[in-house]
């Protein structure tokens, strides 16, 4: 019975689609003839990850053992 009643809303909406897209598009070409400016969302600038004072110094501390031969060439001073 869900399964049925699934279909059917699926059926009319695959029936009425092709209408909605084809009303889309008239108005796209509408708006192109008149010459007005086709709407463009604006980009979001990518947020910065905050990272705090505890992370940024176990950063720098991995950083350093990573970096280590043996000498302290490469090597980044940790405040505590």
């Amino acid at each position: 019975m869900l399964f049925n009643i699934i279909g059917i809303i699926g059926l009319v909406y695959v029936m009425i689609l092709p209408f909605i897209l084809f009303y889309m598009f008239a108005r796209l070409l509408e708006s192109a003839e008149k010459g007005e400016p086709v709407k463009v969302l604006p980009k979001k600038k990518p947020k910065t990850p905050k990272i705090s004072e505890k992370e940024r110094k176990i950063i720098d501390i991995l950083g350093n053992i990573d970096a280590y031969d043996g000498t302290s060439v490469g090597q980044k001073k940790i405040e505590e």
